[in-house]
């Protein structure tokens, strides 16, 4: 029904601007009232798209994240590569926080790190019960005190119970076993996972 009614809505909308256009040719006979009847009409097209995304989101299936829910992070970072990250990571004991999974709040110890080239997967073991498994990594931020990954193709996350990541253009859906994938909203230039050892 939601859709139904942004469809609606959009057309609506496209067609008094296609209304205005259309008034205005009829009254101004003109080539550069042609170019602006043009503008118009794209103007309201551009508008109508807008509205039919905005209308027809489904909100039941999508958690916001606030930047108030994320953890202080550090100044400063620098990018390392991938493979440098891997070669030069020390084994640290800190506090993890994974966008939209609620991690206990205790200390883990990041174990290993092992980066397969050929299929382009990075691994962080933090002990039995906490794996990450990440694909598409290109850079990992490291500062003094944490360890910040913003981006990636898909993610593995086993903890508790089995947690999938996947981007979907700019949409980042989590799975887990047993619910509906959720599509997670979170602020721009905001991090997805921060290891934090201060």
């Amino acid at each position: 029904m939601k859709k139904f009614v942004a469809v609606i809505v959009s057309l609506i909308t496209l067609g008094l601007f296609v209304i205005l256009a259309w008034w205005l040719y009829r009254n101004f006979h003109s080539t550069p009232m042609l170019i602006v009847n043009l503008l118009i009409v794209l103007t309201g097209l551009l508008i109508s798209i807008t509205i039919y995304f905005r209308l027809g989101e489904d909100y039941r299936n999508k958690k916001l994240i606030d930047e108030e829910d994320y953890p202080p992070i550090e100044t400063g970072l620098i990018y390392a590569d991938v493979q440098d990250f891997v070669n030069k990571h020390e084994s640290e004991e800190g506090k993890l926080f994974i966008v939209g999974i609620d991690i206990k709040d205790k200390s883990y110890r990041l174990k290993k790190v092992t980066f397969n080239k050929l299929i382009d997967e990075l691994v962080f073991d933090l002990g039995s019960e906490l794996q990450i498994i990440l694909t598409g990594v290109s850079t990992i931020a490291v500062g003094d005190k944490q360890m910040i990954r913003y981006g990636f193709e898909t993610g593995v996350i086993k903890y508790d119970k089995q947690y999938d990541f996947d981007w979907r253009g700019n949409r980042l859906m989590l799975n887990s076993e047993k619910n509906e994938p959720v599509q997670l909203k979170i602020p721009a230039q905001m991090p997805t996972i921060i290891f934090d050892w201060t």
